[in-house]
């Protein structure tokens, strides 16, 4: 009988040590509650945390501003319009220690029957007040938008520019020197060799103290180009070998930990078939690897594009992570968004981690509930597929911190 009981204690024990085990195995890659603790009605569009804070919202056709306030609710605390938003960034532009908003897009206007869009970008400068209602802008031609945004410092003098893409094709630079008498007075450059729908990001990826600016175009090769300050024209010093997908988002960080900053893009897959590329840096050549990681859902579940990435350090082992931000199909109800977790070994390779089966998929970190752990904010962007499929565009889904 005793040794009956003690077998079967055994058994009791081993399974709950397995248990248990395996519980302690998977929290330590659960690094956010997987059901929205929280989805309040503040979302519906990109979204960029900053401050202690913070939240901007870009709509379509105007900017909203956040605050938490009391309990963790959110308040509008300023409303900006003036374009129609293609891309918006935050930096202190003028140097004043507030952030400003940086953006791109177009206005439109009827003319002769004829509705006409002119390319636009400008600054809603910061203040201890708030935004500047109105916005300095530069304008492009009839028919074209700015289409993406980034700042770098292109020539070396210290400063960073600001760089605008132009949805039917180029590049226009502006110094950030000019920021005392008006940013848009004149051009740095214009740069018409870069093609239609082209994101762009800025960043020293050869370690010469100036930027260069990295050009990923759809369905075509990416490419690198530097500022030549002989012929103060830029020179395209480096391009992909094959073509990568139609890129839907841009940015940079030192995955491998070799003092370089990598490309990370992501794209539309169609099909369940989207990825995050990644472009390591090299020493010889400004990138030597390209890794794509891809997302094998179930067959009830699509994964159309990638929308958002964040670089954090998820498990605080000192490697950079991505927190990837997917939509679905727009024809289909999972059009809502999924977002996974892919962890860094250490050398710029990624396993993936936590998967968040339905969220928003516009991303932004922010310690909502004052616990000292950023939280995960997820919001949507296509608002006539949401709503045509029945998900309230609104929404903004809060993951609190594990």
């Amino acid at each position: 009988m005793k040794l009956n009981y003690y077998k079967n204690l055994i058994r009791v024990l081993a399974v709950w040590t397995f248990i248990l085990g395996a519980d302690s195995l998977r929290g330590e890659n659960l690094f956010f509650n997987e059901s929205p603790d929280r989805v309040t009605k503040n979302g519906g569009g990109r979204i960029l945390s900053f401050g202690k804070d913070k939240l901007m919202v870009t709509y379509s056709n105007k900017i909203i501003i956040l605050e938490i306030g009391e309990k963790g609710k959110f308040k509008i605390i300023q409303q900006l319009h003036r374009i129609n938003f293609n891309d918006a960034i935050l930096y202190d532009v003028n140097k004043d220690g507030f952030i400003d908003i940086i953006f791109a897009g177009y206005t439109t206007s009827i003319s002769g029957g004829e509705r006409m869009k002119k390319g636009v970008g400008g600054i809603f400068y910061g203040s201890k007040n708030g935004f500047d209602s109105e916005a300095e802008l530069f304008e492009a031609s009839d028919k074209v938008y700015g289409y993406s945004v980034t700042v770098g410092d292109i020539n070396g003098d210290g400063v960073k520019d600001i760089i605008f893409s132009i949805r039917k094709g180029g590049l226009v630079v502006f110094s950030g020197k000019n920021v005392i008498r008006s940013i848009f007075d004149k051009p740095l450059l214009i740069d018409n060799s870069i093609l239609a729908g082209s994101y762009i990001i800025a960043a020293d990826f050869d370690n010469d103290k100036s930027d260069e600016i990295a050009v990923a175009r759809f369905s075509k090769k990416h490419s690198i180009h530097k500022y030549d300050k002989t012929t103060k024209q830029l020179k395209q010093v480096w391009e992909s070998a094959k073509k990568g997908q139609s890129p839907t988002f841009l940015c940079t960080a030192d995955l491998n930990k070799d003092g370089r900053p990598d490309l990370i893009q992501g794209g539309v897959g169609y099909a369940r078939n989207s990825k995050v590329q990644i472009f390591l840096s090299g020493k010889q050549t400004y990138f030597n690897t390209k890794a794509d990681y891809g997302f094998t859902p179930a067959k009830d579940e699509y994964v159309d594009r990638v929308v958002d990435i964040i670089v954090t350090d998820l498990n605080k082992d000192g490697n950079p992570d991505l927190i990837v931000g997917t939509a679905g199909q727009a024809k289909n109800a999972d059009f809502g968004g999924k977002i996974f977790f892919l962890l860094n070994q250490g050398d710029g390779k990624f396993s993936v981690g936590q998967k968040i089966k339905k969220s928003g998929s516009e991303l932004t970190l922010l310690d909502v509930n004052g616990d000292a752990k950023k939280d995960l904010l997820a919001s949507n962007i296509l608002h006539h597929i949401l709503k045509r499929i029945k998900i309230d565009p609104r929404n903004l889904y809060i993951h609190y911190a594990k």
